[in-house]
């Protein structure tokens, strides 16, 4: 009985800490500037709390051209936008799916993926937007079926 309590405090132990491990990292909604650019076009890219302050930091750091701006703005996106670009026109409302493909040997990122649901984002293509990630860069935009 005694050895089944100390696995179970074990495992309590050891859980709670590695959920402190990945919540580290924190968002600053008031000092945009201790924030990445990722984390930036996201807050942007939900147009609540902070999106206003998140715009000039984007502004600030001159991540997006003025075409890409036009489109960010109408919640539109195209091959060859930023990562960053295609955050702060979705957010990451209606994201339902996000998965990544790394080269087996070296473990470097070769692809990254989101899948919008069309209802619950501003993606216009239904039922559901694949837009897959290379270089940071969008690489192309598809339908996604379930």
């Amino acid at each position: 009985m005694k050895l089944l309590a100390y696995c179970l405090l074990f495992i309590l132990f050891v859980g709670c800490s590695s959920v402190t491990k990945q919540d580290t990292r924190k968002v600053s909604l008031t000092n945009m500037s201790e924030n990445t650019d990722l984390d930036i076009c996201t807050i942007y890219g939900y147009r609540l709390n902070g999106s206003n302050l998140a715009k000039k930091e984007i502004i600030k750091r001159n991540l997006f051209s003025n075409n890409e701006w036009k489109l960010v703005e109408q919640g539109k996106i195209q091959p060859g936008m930023s990562e960053c670009a295609l955050l702060a026109a979705y957010g990451l409302k209606g994201r339902i799916k996000q998965s990544f493909t790394t080269n087996k040997k070296t473990k470097e990122l070769i692809s990254k993926s989101y899948i919008f649901d069309c209802n619950k984002s501003r993606s216009t293509i239904c039922p559901q937007t694949e837009v897959v990630i290379k270089n940071g860069n969008i690489y192309q935009i598809k339908e996604y079926k379930k």
